[in-house]
C-alpha cells in the first residue's frame, strides 16, 4: 500500500473514532476532550506493543510530516467544526 493511503486511511479511521466518541460522549454526558485526551495516551503507549505494520507505518510516516502539512490537515476542519458549532444569533448580535 501506498504511503500516502496508508496516512490517508488513518487519519479518517482517527477522525471516524472521534466522531463515535463524540456520538458516545453526547449520549452518556462524557467530556469530548478528556475522552480523547485518554484515547491518544491509551494508543500512544499500546501502539508499540501492537505489532500492526499498518499503524507503525501510518505513524512512523505521519510522525514526519512539517508543520504546514498538519496545518493544511486539520485548520479546515477545525473551521468547519468551530463554524457549525456556532450559534448563529449571537454572532449577529456581535457584528456592528
Amino acid at each position: 500500500m501506498a504511503p500516502e493511503t496508508l496516512i490517508m486511511t488513518f487519519l479518517s479511521m482517527l477522525m471516524l473514532l472521534g466522531t463515535f466518541l463524540k456520538y458516545m460522549g453526547k449520549l452518556y454526558g462524557v467530556p469530548y476532550c478528556p475522552t480523547l485526551l485518554f484515547l491518544g495516551m491509551f494508543m500512544g503507549y499500546f501502539v508499540k506493543d501492537f505489532n500492526s505494520i499498518f499503524i507503525e507505518a501510518a505513524v512512523v510516516r505521519i510522525s514526519s510530516i512539517n508543520a504546514h502539512g498538519i496545518l493544511q490537515i486539520f485548520l479546515p476542519i477545525m473551521v468547519f467544526e468551530a463554524a457549525f458549532n456556532m450559534d448563529f444569533h449571537i454572532f449577529k448580535k456581535e457584528i456592528p
